[in-house]
């Protein structure tokens, strides 16, 4: 009798401590993006599917067997919308969503907990984005395009007001791609650029790039591998990138600035001093990296992993703290010809970091992540099975 209840516990735990592959079998679109979460039964994802929708914002209900619909959002000339982020609750839902555009701004914020409305003036005429975060009443959405910098907004996401940051990350060409908000004065952007010579790139118009490895298929519809082979060790092209304002956007600070083997990707903060963002690069001087601040002012690199192209290299697309002690981050592991999503989590505050025990054999990698207020994780990814959207969830 004893054994048996001992078993029992131990199969709690491990359900309960582990990230767990709940991809819906229906209803799920042919790219998901983002996903952000108002409850443990409650999330949004951004992206789009072949069926005409091509920018979508999905609702989903978060459990194994998950129903997965669309919101109701006329997309205004959108190729896709790559990012959402929502506050408050099941009933009354907050946020934004915002993506690819040549029409109007890309941005659309939610008046119901199944509508997405166009946001205001303000935004810049050609927008490219694949984040945005929200704190509170709160929102910033990163803009690339005709107006590098941000778009911030105090009600919501009704109406925005456009930022041009005043400040080039070194090299040239780097891009305000993610960014991290405490409240109205306080944000973070992390810039990045990679050369176009660091591996076998798709060139053709059809493609968007979203990161050094994976590009979105504007036929397919889908998030595909950018790379196929590496080729020679590029001479330059990485460019890194760490900026702030205090005041709400009228003034920046340079923070943290490199132009060797890395670019920046996902952003988060506990609070205004205490921060971490993630870093990639694909050469044998470059691999993975996490930086973090503790001060709000300086910068340092407190963990990293090797790369070898074409036999084991890393990917960290995202990063969340869950308390101030707690950091997740997200990302995927090539080896040869085996692909695997992996988790890299802290429990002392950014001290050390270890590999989290969760098996991720079928995920590619993962390129999103969220965490309920209960601490309840939700991560999407893509599939290395389907080559679609992956759906991960994480019980505390």
């Amino acid at each position: 009798m004893s054994r048996f209840i001992l078993l029992l516990c131990f199969i709690v735990v491990v359900v309960q401590g582990d990230w767990i592959n709940i991809t819906p079998r229906f209803g799920l679109p042919g790219v998901a993006f983002d996903i952000s979460c108002v409850d443990s039964s409650d999330c949004y994802m951004a992206g789009g599917d072949n069926s005409g929708n091509t920018a979508m914002v999905y609702r989903f209900n978060g459990s194994q067997s998950g129903v997965v619909r669309s919101t109701n959002l006329t997309a205004k000339g959108d190729l896709i919308l790559m990012t959402v982020a929502m506050e408050g609750s099941s009933g009354s839902p907050k946020g934004v969503a915002a993506g690819l555009s040549f029409l109007n701004s890309g941005i659309y914020y939610a008046t119901d907990p199944d509508t997405f409305t166009p946001a205001g003036d303000g935004l810049v005429f050609i927008a490219q984005s694949q984040n945005a975060r929200i704190a509170g009443s709160n929102a910033l959405v990163m803009m690339v395009g005709s107006g590098q910098g941000v778009a911030y907004s105090g009600d919501y996401g009704v109406t925005f007001t456009n930022f041009i940051i005043p400040i080039q990350a070194p090299g040239g060409g780097a891009n305000a791609r993610y960014g991290a908000i405490v409240d109205a004065n306080t944000w973070y952007v992390a810039f990045g650029a990679w050369p176009e010579n660091s591996f076998q790139s798709l060139k053709s118009s059809d493609f968007y790039p979203y990161s050094a490895k994976y590009a979105y298929d504007r036929k397919l519809k889908k998030l595909v591998r950018k790379v196929k082979a590496p080729v020679e060790k590029p001479s330059g092209g990485y460019s890194a990138m760490i900026v702030k304002t205090s005041d709400g956007g009228k003034t920046w600070e340079k923070q943290y600035a490199n132009n060797s083997t890395f670019y920046f990707n996902a952003i988060d903060c506990f609070d205004a001093n205490n921060c971490a963002a993630v870093a990639e690069g694909f050469d044998q001087d470059a691999g993975v990296k996490v930086f973090q601040t503790t001060d709000g002012k300086t910068w340092n690199e407190v963990f990293s992993l090797p790369s070898n192209p074409g036999s084991d290299s890393y990917t960290f697309m995202a990063v969340r703290y869950t308390s101030a002690a707690n950091i997740w981050v997200g990302g995927g592991h090539d080896q040869s010809l085996e692909k695997q999503g992996v988790f890299y989590k802290s429990t002392d505050g950014g001290k050390t970091f270890a590999l989290d025990s969760s098996p991720l054999d079928n995920i590619d990698t993962v390129t999103a992540m969220d965490f309920t207020t209960g601490g309840t994780g939700f991560a999407v990814g893509l599939s290395a099975a389907t080559g679609g959207p992956a759906v991960l969830r994480y019980n505390p």
